[in-house]
């Protein structure tokens, strides 16, 4: 059966009580992008509590609300679940947030929308061409790598080969102190993306 819950209130910081078994971790890092997103939007995601001012999920937010001076926040009461529940949903609430996607082509066009707007202070890692550079050079001279690997479908795999063989083929890759060919001329795709789409 679909209960619906909607008794939203403002409460005092000190009056949330953090579960004790909270099993989500929370970076310091995390923490204050989270505290950047606070002062951008206001707290504008309200805290789940239990009749006793339990936190059931929020937990980051409340920390970042802490850290940000806020004395009230927006809670809204879940008081109709079991203890049982309320220990599945917070564990819930985390891995199904966790199995989300990306659409990437979406989220470029958005990203680009955005430019001005600062989105790696929420986490958002943003590169222009320039930021891949030539080569893999280091500070120190030594060369790092790292093996890759994709799931793919079919089809897309199908594509990516194409990709690779057609910047072969046309004489486009380049060492990069990189032996692996392969990984070269996926790179040189990369750049190409990354010419075309700025």
């Amino acid at each position: 059966m679909s209960r619906r819950t909607d008794r939203l209130e403002i409460i005092s910081i000190d009056k949330l009580i953090p579960y004790a078994n909270n099993a989500r971790t929370h970076s310091d890092d995390q923490i204050k992008k989270i505290q950047a997103s606070l002062r951008e939007f206001g707290f504008v995601n309200p805290v789940l509590i239990d009749k006793d001012c339990g936190i059931i999920a929020g937990h980051a937010r409340v920390e970042a609300a802490k850290r940000e001076g806020m004395i009230e926040v927006p809670c809204v009461w879940v008081e109709h679940l079991t203890d049982a529940q309320k220990k599945a949903y917070i564990l819930a609430d985390n891995k199904l947030a966790e199995l989300a996607g990306w659409d990437f082509d979406l989220l470029s066009f958005e990203l680009a929308e955005l430019a001005d707007f600062g989105m790696a202070d929420f986490g958002f890692e943003i590169y222009s061409p320039d930021d891949y550079g030539t080569d893999f050079e280091l500070p120190s001279g030594e060369k790092q790598f790292e093996q890759i690997t994709f799931t793919l479908s079919r089809e897309q795999a199908k594509a990516v080969r194409e990709a690779i063989q057609e910047a072969k083929e046309n004489n486009q890759v380049k060492r990069w102190e990189n032996e692996n060919e392969n990984g070269n001329a996926l790179y040189r795709v990369v750049l190409e993306w990354e010419e075309q789409r700025t």
